[in-house]
């Protein structure tokens, strides 16, 4: 049986404001006794990285051998403080299907040196989520949710793994502010981000490519920077992958005055 990991890394950004169908999740409760939590940062001028890249955290992942015969897979979120220096600290899975898993993806996670966060020019404590998913046998290419479009694949034909918009569109959706000026004039419609998920998993030149008022492309925009994605891949390697998704921008009835606004 064939092992294949399909990663990404990337931070979760805290999530701003108002949308017009359902409050966004909370952002993960730094542990109180934790100084370095209490000092890092959600969003930063540079993020993170592990040295060496993608490969490099790859190469530390070890399947457990117990999880691999009793067949188990699945996500697992291990999220960590990247100090000044570039270690990992305070790391803590967010979710697991197994226990095994968990130990395996915080001990890689633990164990790599990264390329420190920067905020104003300087080092910064910063958060980062790492998205693990443990498989026991070779993916098959699938649509994204939600209706998202994406594009991709080797020019020599082999098969590509499109990426995956972690938690769906919905969780993007949640994580759109309707800009007050177009609430106020009632515009609605869908916006169409166009954007490469590169080998990271992260979002690079997000643009507009389709609008139905130009007061609604930041807030689409913004929410597409601030979304994890598990990046696509070809041949089982991490590859860039050209990707679009749709985001609705849709008017309560009952509220078209003024939108709510909610604290952060």
């Amino acid at each position: 049986m064939r092992l294949r990991l399909a990663l990404a890394a990337l931070l979760l950004p805290p999530l701003a404001a108002a949308q017009t169908d359902a409050a966004p999740p909370a952002a993960p409760t730094p542990p109180a006794d934790s100084a370095a939590a209490v000092e890092a940062l959600r969003v930063a001028d540079e993020m993170p990285r592990p040295v060496g890249g993608i490969k490099a955290l790859y190469g530390r992942i070890v399947y457990p051998e117990a999880a691999r015969q009793d067949g188990v897979e699945g996500q697992v979120f291990v999220e960590a403080i990247v100090d000044e220096e570039g270690r990992a600290v305070d790391a803590v899975v967010l979710r697991s299907p197994d226990d095994r898993l968990s130990e395996a993806a915080l001990t890689a996670v633990r164990a790599s040196p990264f390329v420190p966060g920067r905020q104003g020019g300087a080092a910064a404590r910063v958060w980062l989520t790492v998205p693990i998913t443990f498989k026991l046998q070779a993916p098959e290419p699938v649509e994204p949710e939600g209706g998202a479009v994406a594009e991709g694949g080797a020019a020599d034909g082999r098969p590509s793994v499109k990426p995956q918009l972690i938690g769906g569109l919905e969780s993007l959706q949640r994580r759109v502010e309707y800009p007050e000026s177009a609430w106020r004039a009632g515009v609605e419609g869908t916006v169409v981000v166009e954007f490469v998920v590169d080998e990271m998993g992260v979002v690079v030149d997000p643009v507009v490519v389709q609008t139905p008022d130009r007061r609604l492309n930041e807030a689409a925009l913004q929410a597409v920077r601030t979304s994890l994605f598990v990046p696509g891949a070809v041949g089982g390697e991490p590859t860039p992958v050209r990707f679009s998704v749709p985001i609705r921008f849709r008017l309560h009835p009952q509220a078209r005055s003024l939108p709510a606004r909610r604290s952060n």
